[in-house]
């Protein structure tokens, strides 16, 4: 015996505003993945059935009709309901559950991630940096973006004669950013619908992500050369990003830590670890500890810890330290060089130049920054064993280094700086992926591993899981968010220079 009414969902609502009869409870209750198929979808409960079923006084079980049934408002907004229908009575209408995915970061639909492949004999491509040029008329001095930005450019002019002369032909046109945000919707008009090839730059956070939505929606790849922000690009798999993030750095600070612990080269019994910091440095300070953990595959691993605003003295320091071990002490701080400056200072107390092996032994872990301080006595730097990790570094005893140093001094009358290495480098391993591959070039990133001149080029899909509500079951999907670079560089300073430490780090 049964019969199916059908009500509209706003008679259901009206209805449920009087007869509801029970709390919501947690769709766990329900199995999404056994529904049965009517006018309506039906969610059966993992109970049974009847149990739910109800009657009024004077009725029997027999003479009620009972049935559930399941409303959908939205895809990811359902009602189940329970309809009771007695004899000379009105219809009954219970909710027994609400099941809502809308704050669940569920997707209805996932564009699916695709990429247009063009070879040409000639590629088009932008060049977005902040030159600031209205300010030049207006100060004596070049500031330093415009500087930084003139320098890049520079060893992107010497890396397209090289490509030139392999038979690379690539169309550059180069934009000034200004002040980059302000002027970025100005600039994606200009790029407009021209079918550009490869876009590299800008600085700011900011002005990449705008012209990360435009790269995403004409397909064209993005090369972000400074900025390693992992949080520019969302679900883009055009959006390349050369500097590593810190989440990669701290990665190969606790691999490299984890080295010097089982090198036979110290004589030391033991390895211990300290992190040091202000509250400044906190987020860094986790994201290392995270990796700790991931390394030693323990959730309840952990590095002891300092935090301190105004540096540390040395009897706070003694209490982490021993004499018969390598004393490994990590300092993510690269904002405060004042605060570097005293707490190397009172490392550096408890070093014995003398008689070395009598006193404690250290291995500072610095930031790249520290290369740039200038109040820091470059003492400490050699006393305690300071290493950086870092993506740039240029080995002066490399022949080629010294050939492209020579030409560009010839060229520009000045040695090159940093930004010149990564201009050129950045032209010439995308310039030849563009040849090689056309600008399907990021689905072969595994295969094109590259030594440049400042860095090593070792580009990684980094993958975001996704909730997709597929024909009422929830499915997990990996989407590529970015391309990362994940390769860097242990340098470590010695005799007054820094040196690259041969060490692989994966």
């Amino acid at each position: 015996m049964g019969f199916i009414l059908h009500l509209s969902f706003l008679a259901l609502v009206l209805l449920n505003l009087s007869h509801t009869e029970q709390p919501i409870r947690s769709m766990k209750n329900f199995d999404l993945s056994s529904n049965e198929s009517a006018t309506d979808t039906i969610i059966k409960p993992k109970s049974d059935s009847t149990s739910r079923q109800g009657y009024y006084p004077g009725t029997t079980k027999k003479d009620s009709i009972v049935w559930t049934d399941t409303l959908t408002e939205d895809p990811l907004k359902k009602y189940v309901v329970r309809y009771v229908k007695y004899p000379e009575t009105s219809l009954r209408v219970d909710t027994l559950e609400i099941i809502d995915l809308t704050s669940a970061n569920v997707k209805k639909e996932i564009k699916e991630q695709t990429r247009t492949v063009r070879t040409k004999s000639s590629y088009n491509v932008a060049i977005i940096l902040p030159f600031l040029s209205n300010l030049m008329g207006e100060r004596s001095e070049i500031t330093l973006q415009s500087e930084r930005a003139i320098s890049f450019y520079e060893g992107v002019e010497i890396a397209l004669d090289s490509l030139r002369r392999e038979g690379i032909n690539l169309q550059v046109q180069v934009f000034d950013s200004k002040k980059d945000v302000e002027y970025m919707d100005a600039i994606i008009e200009r790029l407009g619908d021209k079918e550009w090839d490869l876009i590299i730059g800008p600085n700011s956070t900011e002005a990449l992500r705008k012209l990360a939505v435009y790269s995403k929606e004409k397909h064209v790849p993005l090369v972000s050369p400074f900025n390693n922000n992992p949080n520019v690009a969302e679900e883009n798999n055009f959006y390349i990003q050369v500097a590593p993030s810190f989440e990669v750095t701290s990665m190969h600070i606790v691999s490299f830590i984890k080295q010097i612990k089982i090198a036979p080269s110290n004589n030391l019994r033991k390895t211990k670890y300290l992190l040091v910091g202000t509250k400044e440095d906190s987020l860094k300070m986790d994201q290392i500890q995270k990796a700790y953990k991931l390394l030693e595959n323990n959730e309840k691993a952990e590095i002891t810890q300092l935090f301190t605003n105004e540096g540390v003295n040395v009897s706070a320091l003694m209490k982490h330290f021993d004499r018969s071990a390598l004393n490994v002490v990590i300092i993510p701080s690269d904002k405060s060089e004042q605060f570097v400056y005293s707490t190397l200072r009172e490392i550096s107390s408890l070093y014995n130049k003398i008689e070395k092996q009598s006193g404690f032994q250290f291995a500072v872990i610095g930031t790249p920054m520290w290369k740039y301080f200038e109040r820091v006595n470059f003492e400490y730097y050699d006393n305690l064993n300071l290493h950086i990790i870092d993506n740039f570094f240029v080995d002066k005893e490399d022949k080629k280094n010294n050939q492209f140093e020579e030409g560009y001094r010839n060229r520009f009358g000045i040695a090159p700086r940093e930004f010149a290495y990564i201009g050129f480098d950045v032209m010439t391993y995308f310039g030849r992926l563009l040849k090689k591959h056309g600008t399907g070039f990021p689905d072969h990133f595994d295969t094109e591993l590259r030594k440049g001149r400042h860095t090593f080029f070792a580009f990684e899909p980094v993958f975001k899981n996704v909730k997709l509500l597929d024909a009422e079951v929830i499915k997990e999907i990996k989407l590529i968010e970015r391309f990362e670079n994940k390769s860097m560089n242990v340098v470590k300073f010695q005799e007054f220079e820094f040196k690259e430490v041969k060490l692989k780090l994966d």
